[in-house]
Protein backbone atom coordinates (compact mmCIF):
# COMPACT_ATOMS: atom_id res chain seq x y z
CA UNK A 1 0.00 0.00 0.00
CA UNK A 2 2.97 2.47 0.89
CA UNK A 3 5.01 1.13 -1.97
CA UNK A 4 2.63 -0.23 -4.74
CA UNK A 5 4.98 -3.36 -4.71
CA UNK A 6 3.23 -7.05 -5.46
CA UNK A 7 5.17 -8.72 -2.75
CA UNK A 8 3.65 -11.93 -2.32
CA UNK A 9 2.39 -14.46 -5.22
CA UNK A 10 -0.83 -14.60 -6.42
CA UNK A 11 -3.10 -17.81 -6.67
CA UNK A 12 -6.55 -17.62 -8.24
CA UNK A 13 -6.59 -21.54 -8.43
CA UNK A 14 -10.12 -21.60 -7.38
CA UNK A 15 -12.03 -18.96 -9.55
CA UNK A 16 -9.39 -19.84 -12.50
CA UNK A 17 -7.26 -17.13 -14.19
CA UNK A 18 -3.28 -16.71 -14.17
CA UNK A 19 -1.32 -17.02 -11.57
CA UNK A 20 1.43 -14.57 -10.64
CA UNK A 21 4.65 -14.41 -9.08
CA UNK A 22 5.67 -11.43 -6.16
CA UNK A 23 7.85 -8.76 -7.60
CA UNK A 24 9.73 -8.42 -5.18
CA UNK A 25 10.33 -11.69 -3.17
CA UNK A 26 13.32 -10.84 -1.23
CA UNK A 27 11.26 -7.73 0.48
CA UNK A 28 11.37 -8.71 4.11
CA UNK A 29 15.62 -9.91 3.98
CA UNK A 30 16.76 -6.26 3.49
CA UNK A 31 16.38 -3.00 4.89
CA UNK A 32 14.27 -0.61 2.92
CA UNK A 33 15.75 2.56 3.53
CA UNK A 34 16.22 3.90 -0.31
CA UNK A 35 12.74 2.52 -1.54
CA UNK A 36 10.43 4.76 -2.46
CA UNK A 37 8.23 4.44 -0.30
CA UNK A 38 5.11 7.15 -0.38
CA UNK A 39 6.10 8.91 2.84
CA UNK A 40 9.78 9.45 1.58
CA UNK A 41 8.31 10.94 -1.12
CA UNK A 42 6.57 13.34 0.31
CA UNK A 43 9.37 14.27 2.22
CA UNK A 44 11.30 14.78 -0.80
CA UNK A 45 8.96 17.96 -1.53
CA UNK A 46 9.03 19.70 2.15
CA UNK A 47 6.45 17.62 4.19
CA UNK A 48 7.18 16.85 7.50
CA UNK A 49 6.08 12.86 8.34
CA UNK A 50 5.04 10.83 11.26
CA UNK A 51 4.72 7.41 11.58
CA UNK A 52 3.32 5.82 14.43
CA UNK A 53 1.61 2.44 15.54
CA UNK A 54 1.07 0.51 18.70
CA UNK A 55 2.37 -2.60 17.60
CA UNK A 56 5.83 -3.04 16.48
CA UNK A 57 8.51 -6.33 16.89
CA UNK A 58 11.36 -5.54 17.45
CA UNK A 59 11.73 -1.40 17.50
CA UNK A 60 9.37 0.37 18.32
CA UNK A 61 7.93 2.97 15.63
CA UNK A 62 5.89 4.81 18.11
CA UNK A 63 8.97 5.94 20.86
CA UNK A 64 6.39 8.01 22.60
CA UNK A 65 4.70 4.68 22.99
CA UNK A 66 7.83 3.09 24.44
CA UNK A 67 8.02 5.21 26.94
CA UNK A 68 4.73 5.27 28.28
CA UNK A 69 5.06 1.48 28.28
CA UNK A 70 8.02 1.06 29.82
CA UNK A 71 8.84 -2.28 30.81
CA UNK A 72 5.93 -3.75 28.70
CA UNK A 73 2.24 -4.51 29.54
CA UNK A 74 -0.91 -2.21 28.86
CA UNK A 75 -0.01 1.21 29.63
CA UNK A 76 -3.17 1.48 31.04
CA UNK A 77 -2.09 -0.61 33.88
CA UNK A 78 0.18 2.19 35.50
CA UNK A 79 -1.49 4.98 33.89
CA UNK A 80 -4.82 6.65 33.27
CA UNK A 81 -4.99 6.09 29.46
CA UNK A 82 -5.19 3.61 26.93
CA UNK A 83 -2.28 3.36 23.50
CA UNK A 84 -5.00 4.36 21.17
CA UNK A 85 -4.79 7.95 23.80
CA UNK A 86 -1.64 8.02 24.13
CA UNK A 87 -1.10 7.81 19.87
CA UNK A 88 -3.52 10.49 19.37
CA UNK A 89 -2.21 12.67 21.65
CA UNK A 90 1.07 12.53 19.98
CA UNK A 91 -0.43 12.77 17.05
CA UNK A 92 -2.36 16.31 18.02
CA UNK A 93 0.79 17.80 19.28
CA UNK A 94 2.35 16.67 15.51
CA UNK A 95 -0.85 19.02 14.20
CA UNK A 96 0.17 21.79 16.40
CA UNK A 97 3.95 21.31 15.29
CA UNK A 98 5.62 22.74 12.38
CA UNK A 99 2.80 25.43 11.23
CA UNK A 100 2.85 26.34 7.75
CA UNK A 101 4.47 23.09 7.03
CA UNK A 102 2.26 20.17 5.16
CA UNK A 103 2.48 17.17 6.85
CA UNK A 104 1.83 13.97 5.79
CA UNK A 105 0.91 11.23 8.89
CA UNK A 106 0.14 7.68 9.22
CA UNK A 107 -1.14 6.61 12.71
CA UNK A 108 -2.05 2.89 13.19
CA UNK A 109 -4.12 1.65 16.21
CA UNK A 110 -5.24 -1.69 16.82
CA UNK A 111 -4.81 -2.33 20.35
CA UNK A 112 -9.02 -0.92 21.00
CA UNK A 113 -10.13 -4.02 18.59
CA UNK A 114 -8.09 -6.36 17.21
CA UNK A 115 -8.91 -8.92 19.52
CA UNK A 116 -12.48 -8.53 20.20
CA UNK A 117 -14.43 -5.78 17.25
CA UNK A 118 -17.04 -5.48 20.17
CA UNK A 119 -14.28 -3.61 22.36
CA UNK A 120 -14.23 -0.84 19.42
CA UNK A 121 -17.12 1.11 20.48
CA UNK A 122 -15.40 2.25 23.62
CA UNK A 123 -12.82 4.30 22.02
CA UNK A 124 -15.36 6.06 19.45
CA UNK A 125 -15.49 9.17 21.92
CA UNK A 126 -11.93 9.53 21.86
CA UNK A 127 -12.17 9.20 18.47
CA UNK A 128 -14.82 11.55 18.07
CA UNK A 129 -13.17 14.02 20.08
CA UNK A 130 -10.07 14.08 18.34
CA UNK A 131 -11.36 14.96 15.16
CA UNK A 132 -13.54 17.47 16.24
CA UNK A 133 -10.95 19.17 18.26
CA UNK A 134 -8.59 19.52 15.37
CA UNK A 135 -11.52 20.50 12.56
CA UNK A 136 -9.71 23.29 11.74
CA UNK A 137 -6.35 21.71 11.10
CA UNK A 138 -7.95 18.87 9.18
CA UNK A 139 -9.97 21.35 7.00
CA UNK A 140 -7.48 21.45 4.32
CA UNK A 141 -6.63 17.43 3.98
CA UNK A 142 -7.13 14.10 3.08
CA UNK A 143 -8.02 11.88 5.74
CA UNK A 144 -7.97 7.88 5.13
CA UNK A 145 -9.91 6.44 7.13
CA UNK A 146 -9.39 2.35 7.25
CA UNK A 147 -8.38 -0.80 8.54
CA UNK A 148 -6.15 -3.26 7.18
CA UNK A 149 -8.06 -6.06 7.94
CA UNK A 150 -11.66 -7.25 9.56
CA UNK A 151 -12.07 -9.71 12.64
CA UNK A 152 -10.26 -12.92 11.73
CA UNK A 153 -11.88 -14.59 14.97
CA UNK A 154 -14.29 -15.10 17.19
CA UNK A 155 -18.13 -14.94 17.17
CA UNK A 156 -18.24 -11.87 14.69
CA UNK A 157 -15.46 -13.65 12.25
CA UNK A 158 -18.01 -16.62 11.82
CA UNK A 159 -20.85 -14.33 10.87
CA UNK A 160 -22.39 -13.70 7.25
CA UNK A 161 -20.78 -10.03 7.49
CA UNK A 162 -17.65 -11.01 9.41
CA UNK A 163 -16.78 -13.33 6.64
CA UNK A 164 -17.53 -10.52 4.00
CA UNK A 165 -14.76 -8.32 6.35
CA UNK A 166 -12.14 -10.66 7.55
CA UNK A 167 -10.08 -9.30 3.72
CA UNK A 168 -12.28 -6.65 3.03
CA UNK A 169 -11.73 -3.71 5.30
CA UNK A 170 -13.85 -0.39 5.95
CA UNK A 171 -12.29 2.59 4.03
CA UNK A 172 -13.58 5.58 4.39
CA UNK A 173 -12.06 9.04 2.46
CA UNK A 174 -12.36 12.19 3.23
CA UNK A 175 -11.58 15.31 0.86
CA UNK A 176 -10.49 19.02 1.81
CA UNK A 177 -13.40 21.20 2.16
CA UNK A 178 -12.80 23.29 -0.71
CA UNK A 179 -12.86 20.49 -2.65
CA UNK A 180 -16.03 18.83 -2.21
CA UNK A 181 -17.94 21.19 -4.81
CA UNK A 182 -16.05 19.95 -7.43
CA UNK A 183 -18.12 18.23 -9.72
CA UNK A 184 -15.66 15.97 -11.72
CA UNK A 185 -13.82 14.79 -8.30
CA UNK A 186 -17.70 13.85 -6.20
CA UNK A 187 -18.73 11.82 -9.92
CA UNK A 188 -15.37 9.69 -9.53
CA UNK A 189 -15.44 8.81 -6.10
CA UNK A 190 -18.85 7.55 -6.18
CA UNK A 191 -18.00 6.20 -9.07
CA UNK A 192 -15.24 4.34 -7.83
CA UNK A 193 -17.02 3.46 -4.54
CA UNK A 194 -18.73 0.73 -6.63
CA UNK A 195 -15.50 -0.94 -8.06
CA UNK A 196 -13.04 -3.67 -6.42
CA UNK A 197 -11.13 -1.47 -4.18
CA UNK A 198 -6.92 -2.84 -3.99
CA UNK A 199 -4.08 -1.37 -1.80
CA UNK A 200 -2.52 -0.43 -5.18
CA UNK A 201 -5.44 2.07 -5.53
CA UNK A 202 -4.54 3.69 -2.11
CA UNK A 203 -0.73 3.99 -3.23
CA UNK A 204 -1.36 5.78 -6.65
CA UNK A 205 -4.54 8.44 -5.19
CA UNK A 206 -1.62 9.37 -2.68
CA UNK A 207 0.98 9.43 -5.12
CA UNK A 208 -1.58 11.37 -7.27
CA UNK A 209 -2.26 14.06 -4.26
CA UNK A 210 1.50 13.87 -4.48
CA UNK A 211 2.52 14.56 -8.32
CA UNK A 212 -0.40 15.19 -10.44
CA UNK A 213 -3.17 16.99 -8.66
CA UNK A 214 -1.18 19.59 -8.00
CA UNK A 215 -0.01 20.26 -11.50
CA UNK A 216 -4.11 21.89 -12.41
CA UNK A 217 -3.71 23.16 -8.52
CA UNK A 218 -6.56 19.89 -7.97
CA UNK A 219 -9.28 21.68 -10.41
CA UNK A 220 -8.74 18.96 -12.63
CA UNK A 221 -9.55 15.00 -12.34
CA UNK A 222 -9.77 13.27 -15.35
CA UNK A 223 -7.65 10.35 -16.44
CA UNK A 224 -3.98 10.28 -15.95
CA UNK A 225 -1.71 7.83 -18.22
CA UNK A 226 -0.57 4.96 -15.53
CA UNK A 227 3.23 5.08 -15.38
CA UNK A 228 4.60 2.42 -17.36
CA UNK A 229 6.19 0.48 -13.84
CA UNK A 230 2.17 0.39 -12.80
CA UNK A 231 1.94 -3.53 -13.66
CA UNK A 232 -0.36 -3.88 -10.80
CA UNK A 233 -3.37 -2.03 -11.76
CA UNK A 234 -3.35 0.49 -9.12
CA UNK A 235 -5.42 3.49 -9.95
CA UNK A 236 -5.72 6.84 -8.33
CA UNK A 237 -9.32 6.59 -6.51
CA UNK A 238 -9.83 10.47 -7.38
CA UNK A 239 -9.80 9.73 -11.21
CA UNK A 240 -12.29 7.78 -13.71
CA UNK A 241 -10.67 4.37 -14.44
CA UNK A 242 -9.74 3.38 -17.36
CA UNK A 243 -12.13 1.27 -19.19
CA UNK A 244 -9.66 -1.98 -19.14
CA UNK A 245 -10.05 -1.66 -15.38
CA UNK A 246 -13.53 -0.83 -14.63
CA UNK A 247 -14.59 -4.75 -14.84
CA UNK A 248 -12.10 -6.04 -12.23
CA UNK A 249 -13.10 -9.37 -11.00
CA UNK A 250 -11.58 -12.16 -9.13
CA UNK A 251 -9.64 -13.87 -12.43
CA UNK A 252 -7.33 -10.49 -13.37
CA UNK A 253 -7.40 -8.37 -10.36
CA UNK A 254 -3.79 -8.09 -8.79
CA UNK A 255 -4.35 -9.76 -5.45
CA UNK A 256 -4.94 -13.37 -4.02
CA UNK A 257 -8.46 -14.40 -4.19
CA UNK A 258 -8.38 -15.00 -0.20
CA UNK A 259 -9.54 -10.98 -0.67
CA UNK A 260 -12.08 -11.09 -3.27
CA UNK A 261 -15.76 -10.84 -3.04
CA UNK A 262 -16.94 -13.48 -5.05
CA UNK A 263 -19.40 -15.46 -3.06
CA UNK A 264 -20.96 -19.06 -3.07
CA UNK A 265 -23.62 -20.74 -1.84
CA UNK A 266 -22.11 -24.17 -0.01
CA UNK A 267 -23.80 -27.55 0.94
CA UNK A 268 -22.30 -29.64 3.40
CA UNK A 269 -20.31 -32.99 2.23
CA UNK A 270 -20.59 -36.22 3.74
CA UNK A 271 -18.13 -38.28 1.38
CA UNK A 272 -15.93 -39.67 3.85
CA UNK A 273 -12.96 -40.88 0.73
CA UNK A 274 -12.92 -37.05 0.65
CA UNK A 275 -13.30 -36.50 4.32
CA UNK A 276 -10.38 -38.59 4.53
CA UNK A 277 -8.37 -36.79 1.87
CA UNK A 278 -8.99 -33.87 3.21
CA UNK A 279 -7.26 -34.33 6.78
CA UNK A 280 -4.34 -35.42 5.10
CA UNK A 281 -4.22 -32.25 2.64
CA UNK A 282 -5.07 -29.91 5.50
CA UNK A 283 -2.46 -31.09 7.60
CA UNK A 284 0.21 -31.43 4.86
CA UNK A 285 -0.09 -28.07 3.44
CA UNK A 286 -0.19 -25.90 6.64
CA UNK A 287 2.94 -27.72 7.33
CA UNK A 288 4.61 -27.16 4.12
CA UNK A 289 4.25 -23.09 4.46
CA UNK A 290 6.65 -23.74 7.44
CA UNK A 291 8.95 -25.27 5.30
CA UNK A 292 8.43 -22.81 2.55
CA UNK A 293 9.60 -19.87 4.77
CA UNK A 294 12.62 -21.61 6.14
CA UNK A 295 11.19 -21.48 9.88
CA UNK A 296 10.56 -25.34 11.37
CA UNK A 297 12.87 -24.37 13.57
CA UNK A 298 10.56 -22.21 15.48
CA UNK A 299 7.16 -23.13 14.26
CA UNK A 300 6.19 -26.89 15.16
CA UNK A 301 4.41 -29.10 12.65
CA UNK A 302 0.35 -29.19 13.45
CA UNK A 303 -1.58 -32.23 13.76
CA UNK A 304 -5.28 -32.08 13.67
CA UNK A 305 -7.57 -32.23 16.09
CA UNK A 306 -10.91 -32.36 14.46
CA UNK A 307 -12.41 -31.82 10.95
CA UNK A 308 -15.58 -29.24 12.22
CA UNK A 309 -17.39 -29.50 8.68
CA UNK A 310 -16.51 -29.39 5.00
CA UNK A 311 -18.91 -27.60 2.68
CA UNK A 312 -19.06 -28.06 -1.11
CA UNK A 313 -19.34 -24.79 -3.54
CA UNK A 314 -22.55 -25.38 -5.02
CA UNK A 315 -22.38 -27.43 -7.83
CA UNK A 316 -19.72 -29.00 -6.61
CA UNK A 317 -19.77 -31.42 -9.90
CA UNK A 318 -18.89 -28.20 -11.64
CA UNK A 319 -16.72 -25.89 -9.19
CA UNK A 320 -14.92 -29.03 -7.40
CA UNK A 321 -14.20 -26.76 -4.73
CA UNK A 322 -14.31 -27.27 -0.69
CA UNK A 323 -13.87 -25.20 2.30
CA UNK A 324 -12.71 -27.21 4.95
CA UNK A 325 -13.07 -26.27 8.52
CA UNK A 326 -10.78 -27.66 10.57
CA UNK A 327 -9.18 -27.18 14.20
CA UNK A 328 -5.16 -28.24 15.21
CA UNK A 329 -3.75 -30.20 18.18
CA UNK A 330 -1.51 -26.69 18.51
CA UNK A 331 -3.18 -23.92 20.66
CA UNK A 332 -6.61 -25.61 19.30
CA UNK A 333 -6.11 -23.32 16.54
CA UNK A 334 -9.51 -23.22 14.30
CA UNK A 335 -8.62 -22.78 10.72
CA UNK A 336 -10.19 -22.50 7.25
CA UNK A 337 -9.02 -22.92 4.07
CA UNK A 338 -10.48 -23.69 0.06
CA UNK A 339 -9.51 -27.23 -1.20
CA UNK A 340 -10.28 -27.66 -4.75
CA UNK A 341 -10.07 -31.63 -6.61
CA UNK A 342 -7.71 -30.95 -9.52
CA UNK A 343 -8.08 -32.88 -13.15
CA UNK A 344 -6.59 -36.09 -11.70
CA UNK A 345 -9.05 -35.81 -8.69
CA UNK A 346 -6.91 -35.30 -6.52
CA UNK A 347 -7.13 -32.72 -3.37
CA UNK A 348 -5.15 -29.52 -3.17
CA UNK A 349 -4.98 -26.23 -1.54
CA UNK A 350 -7.23 -23.15 -3.68
CA UNK A 351 -6.64 -20.51 -0.85
CA UNK A 352 -4.85 -19.18 2.07
CA UNK A 353 -5.17 -20.40 5.87
CA UNK A 354 -7.31 -17.89 7.88
CA UNK A 355 -7.47 -18.53 11.18
CA UNK A 356 -10.65 -18.15 13.08
CA UNK A 357 -10.10 -17.90 17.02
CA UNK A 358 -7.10 -15.65 18.87
CA UNK A 359 -3.46 -16.38 18.55
CA UNK A 360 -2.20 -14.59 20.90
CA UNK A 361 1.10 -14.91 21.92
CA UNK A 362 1.80 -18.12 20.53
CA UNK A 363 3.57 -16.98 17.42
CA UNK A 364 5.70 -14.39 19.07
CA UNK A 365 8.82 -15.83 18.30
CA UNK A 366 8.90 -15.47 14.41
CA UNK A 367 6.83 -11.73 14.52
CA UNK A 368 10.06 -10.10 13.55
CA UNK A 369 10.44 -12.34 10.81
CA UNK A 370 7.47 -13.37 9.20
CA UNK A 371 4.39 -11.63 11.28
CA UNK A 372 2.42 -12.56 8.16
CA UNK A 373 2.58 -16.08 9.29
CA UNK A 374 1.60 -15.81 12.72
CA UNK A 375 -1.84 -16.35 12.72
CA UNK A 376 -0.75 -20.20 11.71
CA UNK A 377 2.79 -20.77 13.42
CA UNK A 378 2.50 -21.75 16.99
CA UNK A 379 5.86 -21.75 18.65
CA UNK A 380 8.12 -24.58 19.72
CA UNK A 381 9.15 -22.19 23.06
CA UNK A 382 5.92 -21.24 24.48
CA UNK A 383 6.36 -18.19 26.76
CA UNK A 384 5.55 -18.99 30.61
CA UNK A 385 2.32 -17.87 31.96
CA UNK A 386 2.77 -14.62 34.18
CA UNK A 387 2.45 -15.48 37.95
CA UNK A 388 -0.95 -14.32 38.98
CA UNK A 389 -0.89 -12.13 41.65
Amino acid sequence: MFLGWRIYAIRRDSVGGVNADSDHPDVCKYARDNDSVIFREYEKIGYKTMYSEDYGSRDRIFLELQRVQGSGGEPSLSNCFEWHTAQLDYFGKFLRAYNGTPKFVINWSTAPCHDDPNLLYHADEDFYNFLEKHEKRLQNAFIFFMGDHGPRYGVVARAEMGKREINNPLLHISVPHWLRNNTQLTKNMEENSQRMILQYDIYETLKDILRYAPESNFTDFAYVEREKDNDNNGTSLLRPFPEPLRHRNCRNIAVHTAYCMCEFDKELVYNETLIKDAKMVVIQEINAIFRQFNVTNFCANHKLDQIISIKGFIPTKRTRMFEVFFRSTLGKGEFTVVLKLDDSGRLVRAGEFLRLNKYGDQADCIAALYADLRPICYCKKQKKPKPKN
